[in-house]
């Protein structure tokens, strides 16, 4: 009895077919606001249309998810999904990266503050990945996330909280020097280019910066934190697991 009440209690993918709806209202307010920066002038007109047909295929894929999976629960499905549907999300966080690329600032410095975010996005993803490989030799933390109860192992959704707790590093709590360097790059390309920048359309061009200085430790948040931490227990670990003992790796409530 207790095998079957644990495969038998649900998961989060039975909220994946309200969750198709919700994502695609969502993001259709992300591509509205996408619209309007196009119409200000501060941002390519292509993105809210990119946003749109992104949107409905990442609903579609949650919709199709919901009915394909939402029995057998294969947490590597549901790894690969649960990435997918923070799109909206990260169509956010990388405000800072389509609002560079459209600005006019010369070419070097547009390539140079790109390269050096995404070195700092790297960087944080490589660190917090060596942390969770680091706690996965650990007997003790693979079985607290993964249960074995003799035919499955179960994951726990539960289990996100005890999974956060094996790395410390977290942008969006980092320390005032770590907001600093953050930043930096960003206050460097709009200094030396403040009068290219700064023309008659002042009102959206501060907006935007603004946005992007807000939302760049967002996105180092969501791809060096939770794209890895989905990347790592939800996908790698369990097709390892899999693989090794021949038992499957389902989610649970």
């Amino acid at each position: 009895m207790a095998i079957q009440s644990d495969i038998d209690d649900g998961s989060p993918i039975d909220l994946h077919g309200k969750l198709a709806a919700i994502e695609l209202v969502f993001g259709l307010l992300v591509a509205g606001m996408y619209y309007v920066f196009s119409q200000l002038g501060v941002m390519a007109d292509f993105l809210w249309k990119l946003m749109l047909v992104v949107q409905v295929f990442v609903s579609a894929v949650l919709l199709f998810h919901y009915v394909i999976n939402r029995r057998s629960r294969r947490l590597w499905v549901e790894g690969v999904v649960s990435m997918l549907a923070l799109v909206p999300w990260l169509m956010i966080a990388l405000i800072w990266l389509f609002y560079m690329l459209y600005i006019p600032v010369p070419v070097v410095l547009k390539a140079s503050v790109v390269v050096i975010c995404f070195g700092i996005i790297g960087r944080h993803a490589f660190m917090v990945l060596s942390d969770f490989r680091r706690a996965a030799k650990k007997e003790a933390v693979l079985s607290t996330i993964y249960r074995d109860d003799g035919n499955n192992f179960i994951f726990r959704s539960s289990r996100v909280g005890y999974i956060d707790q094996l790395t410390s590093r977290n942008p969006l709590k980092g320390s005032v020097l770590s907001v600093v360097g953050y930043l930096a790059p960003f206050a460097a390309a709009f200094g030396l280019s403040a009068n290219h920048i700064f023309n008659d359309n002042v009102g959206p061009q501060v907006i935007c910066i603004v946005l992007s200085l807000v939302a760049f430790p967002m996105s180092v948040s969501i791809i060096g934190n939770f794209y890895v931490k989905s990347l790592f227990f939800r996908v790698y670990l369990p097709l390892k697991l899999e693989k090794k003992t021949g038992k499957k790796v389902i989610l649970g409530a």
